[in-house]
């Protein structure tokens, strides 16, 4: 055909008018079908999907129904885009309010119808922003006393409030700070179901352990440029030169205690428990320094130290196993090494130290801060031979070290005459709850292992009436 300049040129603006809407019509389909890179692959799947399901209809209804999944999808993956950019965003904002609490609690014991836990906690900031001044609520169940060291604890109900005290309110963006208590609950088991810091919630984390050796987050720890060391040197504990090991016992005569070159000495004492409790160590480590309140308490005028701890202890002792000592880490940081025998260990070497001298006594057969309930000696878990074994086992460990001058064989022996064979008598016979038949055997086991320290004997609850003096 041949076509003259005018229709030519209306030729040509056709054909450029249908490319371009080709182009155009090109570009929406690519869009329709998914081609384009976002959501190529989803669009393909929905095809496929499509195809797959479609059993019935003509080829216009099956693509039909493809374009009609195609854009189903399509949505389905704009969603999950937009999922994906709010989680993104959630995680963003997560980590600006991220507080984590840590709890490990590796020690328990019975204190009457309570189960008493000696338990770490550890708060982490892990947000974008500094904590200054915080107040961490804790929802457990069955909750009933806590008493905590590096921070306020108070109870209501199953609520534990703990708040910061002066020198741990300010947790930098990414630092933690740490805190302890012994916490009773009268439940199965310890369990924390919700915790808040700052009203906002926290991720709860039951662990092993705690790190001991986790540090406050003002950096204003107490006394720890001078905090003694894991040895006499590192400590600064310097023995008398002058002594010997061995020549600092001491005898009785009459009701008077005397010294080795016969003057006479005045045994001025305090109580500090902890080891027949379950805190394996001495109560009160949780907001002191063991090293200072040994010192303090030479400094105020005692030169005895009486120190109740379970049978049952001592036997673990003996057989290498140390329950965990539960005490003040941040206070206590030349202890973080040590186990529960090697604290005792310690404190010992501060008594000599600070001229105290040490009794040992037997407080209760188990392990237990109700322990000294029990009548006897012995109970159904821990038998009088068991009894016997952890005073051998003291004696002959010590046998050589003056510091410990005395064993009081056991606290209180107790029972009233309506309790018949579970309470304790004094008499001739050879019957298990005979005190005096038992304290006889306590003494000789101790003397045979070192003869050079004082035996005390405690009497009973029950005594002889004798009904012809008027006045009783």
């Amino acid at each position: 055909m041949i076509m003259n300049k005018k229709t030519k040129m209306i030729f040509i603006c056709a054909v450029a008018a249908a490319l371009i809407l080709g182009i155009f019509a090109g570009i929406a389909i690519s869009k329709r079908t998914g081609e384009e890179t976002g959501p190529k692959d989803s669009a393909k799947e929905a095809g496929t999907e499509a195809d797959t399901g479609t059993e019935t209809g003509s080829d216009t209804d099956t693509e039909g129904k493809n374009a009609s999944d195609t854009d189903t999808e399509l949505k389905t993956g704009s969603d999950t885009d937009a999922e994906e950019k709010s989680g993104s965003e959630n995680d963003k904002a997560g980590s600006s309010d991220g507080y984590i609490l840590e709890y490990a609690s590796n020690n328990s014991w019975k204190d009457g119808d309570i189960t008493m836990y000696g338990i770490d906690w550890k708060i982490s900031n892990k947000s974008g922003d500094a904590i200054d001044g915080w107040e961490l609520k804790l929802e457990i169940k069955g909750l009933a006393k806590a008493e905590g060291w590096n921070g306020d604890f108070k109870i209501n109900g199953d609520t534990l409030t703990i708040k910061n005290v002066d020198y741990n309110g300010n947790i930098p963006a990414g630092a933690d700070t740490g805190m302890g208590c012994n916490l009773g609950v009268k439940a199965d088991e310890l369990k924390v179901t919700q915790a808040e810091l700052n009203g906002k919630e926290c991720r709860i984390d039951k662990v092993k352990a705690i790190d001991p050796n986790a540090k406050n987050a003002d950096d204003k720890e107490k006394d720890t440029d001078d905090k003694a060391k894991n040895s006499d040197d590192k400590a600064g504990i310097k023995k008398n030169t002058d002594a010997k090991q061995g020549d600092d016992w001491l005898h009785t005569d009459g009701n008077r205690i005397y010294d080795k070159d016969g003057r006479e000495v005045w045994l001025t004492g305090v109580n500090w428990f902890g080891y027949n409790t379950g805190t394996n160590t001495f109560d009160g480590l949780w907001n002191s320094s063991l090293e200072k309140t040994v010192k303090a308490t030479a400094d105020r005028g005692f030169n005895l130290i009486r120190v109740p701890m379970s049978a049952q202890i001592l036997n673990e002792w003996s057989k290498g196993v140390y329950p965990e000592a539960n005490y003040n880490r941040a206070y206590n940081e030349e202890l973080n090494s040590m186990n529960s025998l090697e604290i005792f260990e310690y404190f010992l070497s501060l008594a000599e130290a600070n001229g105290i001298k040490v009794l040992i006594d037997i407080h209760s057969a188990q392990t237990d801060a109700s322990g000294h309930m029990a009548n006897l000696w012995y109970t159904d878990k821990v038998s009088a031979d068991e009894y016997l074994a952890a005073l051998k086992w003291a004696a002959n460990r010590y046998k050589d070290n003056d510091t410990i001058i005395a064993y009081d064989l056991k606290n209180e022996p107790h029972g009233k005459p309506d309790e018949g064979s579970r309470a304790a008598v004094w008499n001739d016979s050879k019957a298990d709850n005979n005190w005096k038949y038992m304290a006889e055997r306590a003494a000789l086991t101790v003397l045979k292992e070192n003869p050079n320290v004082l035996i005390l004997v405690e009497g009973i609850e029950i005594y002889p009436v004798d009904r012809s003096i008027p006045w009783i």
